[in-house]
């Protein structure tokens, strides 16, 4: 009886809050093959669950999914490489850059398929825009809206740099 409990609770909380992921096979075989599973759930907190595209540019499909950090309950996204099951962490009590260590705010996401974008550029002393930046993309990259910066509902895109996860604030 205990254990039957058991899987039922795992079963629950491994689930997120929402509907159940169709995730693809290496996917879930590399969460739990290379420990993610340890520190994080996967949370189906938004109408897409995931996305697919090939955000790094190597002719493999990618996935892309919101998951909560065990420990602190903080959001993020993991991106799994589809043709190396390299993983990266990006949010979920993680910095990288200037990235948002939460994404607790996100309330849409969807692929940004534009070859440009608008970077919003502040003042680091007093956070004051400074000007808005125009970056070049030559791949897919992940819009994300509703993302909180105190008051203010922001918005930016993940953006593959070919060696690392970036944020392109694109709103307040």
């Amino acid at each position: 009886m205990k254990t039957s409990l058991l899987v039922l609770f795992l079963l629950i909380v491994t689930c997120g809050n929402t509907q159940s992921v169709n995730l693809p096979a290496n996917f879930k075989t590399a969460f739990k093959n290379k420990g993610v599973d340890k520190m994080y759930v996967l949370n189906a907190f938004l109408q897409n669950p995931l996305l697919q595209a090939d955000f790094n540019g190597d002719g493999s499909e990618d996935v892309a999914a919101f998951i909560l950090e065990k420990s602190t309950k903080k959001k993020g996204i993991l991106v799994m490489h589809g043709k190396t099951n390299e993983y990266f962490v990006l949010g979920a009590g993680t910095k990288f850059g200037s990235g948002p260590e939460n994404f607790t705010g996100a309330n849409k996401w969807t692929i940004y398929k534009k070859k440009t974008a608008l970077e919003k550029v502040f003042n680091k002393e007093n956070g004051d825009l400074v000007a808005d930046r125009e970056v070049r993309l030559s791949k897919p990259a992940i819009l994300i809206e509703g993302v909180q910066y105190g008051a203010a509902p922001g918005r930016g895109l993940l953006y593959w740099n070919d060696s690392k996860y970036v944020w392109i604030q694109q709103g307040e």
